[in-house]
């Protein structure tokens, strides 16, 4: 009777618990509705919420921190609205993954209403909502460890760090999941059972901060608070790939939080997961400027501070930690993220990092953790009438887990102290040769991915850290890969516990688990300088190289990695492949499958023969592109001076050969003058992503000779550089291929300054600016390997800074963001349509809306009565309606690409119909711009539109691929084609199109279709495709200067269309020409052409027969 009694009373404790938690859930308003949840749910539940929730709930929880609190600042949503959209995203995130033990709703609410009626914010976090872990005292609410015979016990107190939260100004609304007895790296209770990893529902999301880490992977939290004892941040966040920082002990204070009392042999710390890296440095800083140590003695009185880190660092790799050998993916990530950091040699050395004994270290630490023998813990289970979960039976079977005497916990204690000496002494020991130690250790999270439920039992990956008090972050790297991750059949395991992980493998097993590695560094670094709590800023640093992962809500991460382009079909492939060192060929660009976010996919720079670097990721040292030498003031200037010609290369030559000091050669007003004005006419109207006031400001400065002083100045020197850059391209038509390539080659290496880039002191719009120009002014070169890298860099930096998902608040910053956003999203289409390359991003990932506004305001260039033969002032009226209309063309595009990836038989002819349709509503509509070369005096000819319309067309019926030859498609495909080139030469004629290397591409791409589409029908060039033709090599003729492979096209052109002429049976070709013909087919293949041309030329060539 006994049993039985004690039973019922532990079923009603736990019924208690369980109505506590649904009755909270069932509070939320406007209810979810879940009755469109899959039943049963899929594997990987990444997707659903954006099926469930509404668009505005997306975007809101779609925003890091930091952004959050903007927009909170900004009037853009109030702390209500906010805070609804993420009550229900948790109420969703329990749904799924099993992670909340309480939402709350009136008390978020009502904090949230308060806050919104307030004039000025009471602090740095005021309205973010905040998710806390479960056993953090707060308000008197249940603090239950994940024991039950807690849940009826004194839940007085409130947590310190919830009360300097509360203080700064945050929301709290969730309470999170954790581990019966809080020791386990799993997350499972007998109150509410397992707690689920929304990547796989067969893994686990870690423990014990299991909760916070589940809800933060499906973003229904962006920062919460979690706690660390043996890895219970880290290890969470490593399984679900987010961010988690445990600080140095004695940093954050444990006050009000159900810990075990008494347990100094390795005292735990409080800290951060967060969705971002901002996140970490977010919460830090907050929570340090409010001096927490006037409430707390046992903190370490220590404020928070930006730390400068060491021009170059030392980073060590632990590969293993001599027990137990990590899977396959951790073995990846690591060596990934280790071959990245090689290829900056100038600001990372890369050493091995050989374990200090730490089979010793796993020994005292486990003596410690439970100091009696795990007496209390079964006293509590007993009491509350429940049985242990498996991996606490698995804490109470291990050997070393016994009670000890008070003189036993001593020499433990004193065994720790030991250690730890002998470990800081084997670190300062690093620098005995050059004088410099190691500055961080990355090492695993743990042996493998996300583990099945109930067998993560190995700890000292992340637990040798805590034993040290050593601060560290954890950060996200890649996911485990099929392909990739094979089991290694012939390994040997080194002892029983190896044997146990190594048999635990098994890549579908661990399917699209998030694998993430951590960064350690000391509490007190050699330097002396106490930064060891700021292991943050190692993180950033290093990830402003390797580029930071951060997943999208609706997709499953990324397995593209380093040194292993991703295996699917197509891929955004860098088409000249780049040297390396160690003779490995690296990286893609987006992929179809992409995740929204930046995977730590690093894009690897091109090499040319001499050696110049493209890479935008580089911190290149370089000075003025242009300087001015002694320049006197304008009133004092010799105008008679003569302007450095335009074609005279030795001025960037000079200029780039100079570090710091003023260069020879001086850059006369006029000539800058008409850079700018040049640019100004040519490039802005299509891709107006520059503020015209700032660059007015930018020229009036340069001038006068108020920049350009050194490599350090402000952005507007940078900004001016770049227009030069892009203006003299414009410009200098007239010279040969030879003389171009050179200037435009040493324009590019002027621009490798890239610390605008990586420096986060400007504002990613402002970075963002500075790529796009970088681009376009790739655009006037031929290396399609490079457009391709350069263009993949900039949308991944957008969409990593949201740029996609942006919302029009009416503030000039916001218009001009998503003016640079289409401006981009537009450039990439322009590539993707002629190389026929998957959509990056997915439409679905696309929020931000189109630019509307046609018109700027009136402004007076400073510059144009500098122009020589200027005689008047001139008045800009930006029209920016061509921009905006090319804008949706490219949206119509982005869904041809998206749709023909795998159209389904039988729908090519409705589908075709659809977007024809759409294409023609799209070039019916009149005063636009003409492709080309827009100007600021009214409205051209519709001829432009309906050249792009029939771009349009011929990459609609080239992608939705007809098997039958003498389909409607195809006549409609050689008719779009026919179109084309004579739209294309006509525009050439009225000096209306600009000589991009892209359109000359597709050019010869489209005369190939025509010549290929009448072989496949074996029938006789018609007078119509002679014509095209002919056009198509008149105007490839055009490009001669821009190009040594045009002429290679041009001829490749006459031969095919010869060998279909009627002097020949169709299909025949005489021997001189097919020889003739092979030879210029295989210096185009060698060229880096679109696969699926190269493919026709191939085809073509095999298969002419003789004559």
């Amino acid at each position: 009777m006994a049993s039985q009694s004690t039973s019922l009373a532990t079923n009603a404790l736990i019924k208690k618990a369980l109505d506590l938690r649904d009755d909270s859930l069932s509070r939320i308003t406007p209810p979810l509705d879940l009755s469109h949840l899959p039943k049963p749910l899929p594997q990987n539940v990444r997707g659903i919420p954006n099926k469930i929730l509404e668009k505005e709930e997306i975007e809101i929880t779609s925003l890091e921190a930091n952004e959050i609190l903007h927009a909170i600042r900004t009037k853009k949503y109030s702390c209500v609205t906010v805070c609804k959209a993420f009550l229900r995203r948790a109420a969703l995130a329990q749904s799924l993954v099993n992670c909340i033990t309480e939402v709350l709703p009136e008390f978020a609410l009502e904090r949230a209403a308060y806050l919104d009626s307030l004039d000025e914010p009471v602090g740095p976090l005021h309205g973010l909502p905040i998710s806390i872990k479960e056993h953090h005292g707060m308000f008197g609410r249940m603090k239950t460890c994940g024991y039950v015979a807690y849940i009826d016990e004194d839940h007085s107190g409130v947590s310190a760090v919830n009360d300097v939260l509360w203080a700064a100004g945050a929301v709290f609304y969730a309470r999170t999941t954790m581990p019966q007895t809080g020791m386990h790296l799993e997350t499972s209770s007998n109150i509410y059972g397992v707690t689920l990893n929304s990547y796989n529902l067969s893994l686990t999301p870690g423990g014990s901060s299991g909760g916070e880490a589940a809800l933060l992977a499906l973003r229904g939290s962006v920062l919460g608070v979690g706690g660390d004892s043996g890895g219970s941040i880290r290890g969470p966040a490593a399984n679900v790939g987010i961010y988690g920082f445990k600080p140095t002990t004695g940093r954050v204070s444990r006050r009000g939080a159900r810990v075990a009392p008494g347990g100094d042999g390795i005292i735990g710390s409080h800290g951060p997961m967060t969705t971002s890296r901002s996140g970490l440095s977010l919460f830090m800083r907050t929570y340090c400027n409010s001096q927490p140590w006037n409430n707390d003695p046992a903190l370490v009185p220590l404020p928070w501070r930006e730390v400068k880190l060491p021009t170059k660092l030392k980073i060590a790799f632990l590969w293993n930690d001599g027990i137990v050998m990590p899977h396959p993916p951790v073995r990846r990530a690591l060596d990934n993220v280790a071959e990245a950091l090689r290829r900056h040699p100038d600001k990372f050395e890369v050493v091995d990092w050989v374990p200090l004994d730490h089979a010793k270290a796993d020994d005292i630490a486990m003596g410690l953790y439970f100091e009696d023998g795990c007496r209390a813990v079964k006293e509590v289970l007993k009491k509350g009438g429940e049985q242990p979960r498996p991996l606490t039976q698995w804490i109470f079977d291990n050997e070393r887990v016994k009670h000890k005497t008070i003189e036993e916990v001593w020499e433990f204690k004193a065994r720790r102290n030991e250690y730890r000496q002998q470990y800081n002494d084997y670190w300062l020991a690093t620098g005995d040769v050059d004088g410099h130690p190691v500055d961080a250790i990355i090492s695993p999270a743990a042996p493998g991915a996300a583990y099945p439920h109930e067998k993560a039992t190995y700890w000292l990956y992340t637990s040798q850290w805590n034993l040290l008090e050593y601060p560290g972050s954890s950060f996200p790297v890649t996911t485990v890969d099929q392909e990739l991750d094979v089991k290694d059949e012939s390994y040997v395991p080194k002892n029983s516990r190896d044997r146990e992980n190594y048999d635990l493998y098994d890549p579908i097993i661990f399917k699209d688990a998030p694998v993430g590695l951590q960064i350690i560094t000391q509490c007190i670094p050699a330097s002396h300088e106490p930064m060891g709590m700021y292991s943050v800023s190692y993180v950033r640093s290093l990830e402003s190289q390797l580029s930071n992962f951060q997943d999208d809500p609706g997709e499953p991460i990324s397995n593209q990695t380093v040194n292993q382009p991703h295996s699917g079909s197509p891929s955004r492939q860098i088409l000249e492949q780049p040297i390396n060192h160690n003779g490995l060929n690296h990286g893609g660009l987006a992929t179809q499958d992409a995740p929204e976010q930046l995977g730590m996919t690093y894009l690897a720079p091109l090499y040319t023969p001499n050696n110049m670097l493209y890479d935008l990721d580089l911190l290149q040292q370089e000075d003025n592109l242009f300087s001015i030498s002694h320049i006197p003031p304008v009133s004092h200037r010799d105008t008679t001076t003569s302007p450095v010609a335009a074609s005279d290369t030795t001025v960037p030559v000079q200029s780039l050969s100079q570090a710091t000091a003023p260069t020879v050669a001086e850059v006369s007003i006029n000539e800058g003058a008409c850079f700018f004005q040049t640019y100004f006419e040519t490039v802005h109207p299509r891709y107006p992503f520059l503020d015209v006031e700032e660059c007015s400001r930018a020229y009036q400065d340069w001038k006068s000779g108020d920049i350009f002083i050194s490599s350090g100045t402000a952005w507007s020197s940078y900004l001016v550089k770049m227009i030069f850059a892009n203006g003299s391209i414009l410009r200098q038509a007239r010279l040969d291929y030879t003389t171009r390539r050179q200037h435009r080659d040493l324009m590019l290496q002027a621009q490798a300054d890239q610390s605008i880039m990586t420096d986060s002191t400007y504002k990613p719009l402002i970075r963002l600016q500075a790529m796009l120009l970088y681009a376009i002014h790739a655009l006037h070169g031929e290396s399609t390997s490079r457009l391709v890298h350069i263009i993949g860099v900039v949308m991944r930096f957008a969409v990593l800074h949201r740029f996609n998902r942006l919302v029009n608040d009416g503030t000039d910053e916001t218009i001009m963001s998503i003016k640079a956003w289409w401006c981009i999203y537009s450039l990439d289409k322009v590539v993707a349509i002629t190389l026929q390359l998957p959509p990056y991003p997915p439409e679905e990932w696309i929020t931000t809306p189109l630019y509307e506004s046609r018109f700027e305001p009136q402004f007076e260039m400073p510059w144009a009565s500098d122009v020589p033969g200027s005689t008047e002032r001139v008045i800009y009226n930006f029209d920016l309606s061509y921009y905006a209309h090319m804008c949706r063309i490219r949206r119509i595009h982005s869904r041809i690409l998206t749709a023909t990836q795998d159209l389904a038989p039988g729908t090519e002819t409705k589908f075709t119909e659809e977007m024809r349709a759409e294409i023609d509503q799209w070039s019916q509509r009149d005063k636009m711009y003409a492709y080309g070369r827009p100007n600021t005096e009214g409205h051209a000819s519709p001829l432009g539109l309906t050249h792009v319309a029939d771009i349009t067309r011929v990459f609609l019926y080239s992608s939705v691929k007809a098997d039958d030859i003498n389909s409607p498609l195809t006549d409609e495909l050689l008719q779009a084609c026919c179109d084309t080139c004579t739209g294309f030469r006509a525009l050439q004629k009225k000096r209306q199109i600009p000589k991009h290397w892209i359109d000359m591409l597709f050019q010869f791409q489209t005369g190939v279709t025509i010549i290929y589409q009448l072989w496949r029908r074996g029938t006789p060039i018609s007078k119509a495709a002679d014509r095209a033709i002919r056009d198509c090599t008149s105007s490839l003729a055009i490009f001669a200067d821009r190009s040594q492979n045009t002429d290679i096209y041009r001829d490749c052109l006459d031969v095919l269309a010869s060998s279909i002429t009627r002097s020949l049976p169709p299909g025949k070709i005489d021997d001189e020409s097919r020889q003739e013909l092979a030879a210029l087919v295989q210096q185009i293949v060698e060229s880096g052409i679109a696969p699926h041309v190269a493919a026709k030329l191939s085809e073509m060539t095999a298969n002419f027969e003789s004559g």
